[in-house]
């Protein structure tokens, strides 16, 4: 798949975040503490690397996935206490209502029509 490949290649060149990734992360870390929710089942659409997931299982149990393989091995290699998963969303295994809060960052701008 072009699409995996193209990820594959980019996460291998992009481990860490840039400063506005962090910021933009501080900011959904704050939203998600003024909800008030009590350890929340939490959903890393398109986690990359990790870095953000490992950041969300403060806040709760936090399940990253992501299309690229290799990002998700680094992830798991990197973060070995956080669940990763490789896979494309609209072809899980699980329901994705089983999470309270689902995040996503740069992703949908990616994400072709599935019907």
């Amino acid at each position: 798949m072009a699409q995996r490949r193209y990820w594959d290649e980019r996460w291998d060149r992009q481990r860490l975040p840039n400063d506005y990734q962090r910021r933009r992360g501080d900011t959904i870390l704050d939203l998600l503490g003024s909800l008030r929710l009590t350890n929340p089942e939490i959903l890393d659409f398109g986690c990359g690397t990790g870095w953000f997931t490992e950041q969300l299982s403060h806040v709760g149990r936090a399940t990253g996935l992501d299309l690229s393989e290799a990002a998700i091995t680094y992830a798991k290699a990197t973060y070995p206490h956080v669940p990763f998963i490789a896979a494309n969303l609209f072809e899980l295994s699980f329901p994705v209502e089983q999470f309270d809060v689902v995040v996503s960052q740069e992703v949908l701008a990616h994400v072709q029509d599935p019907m």
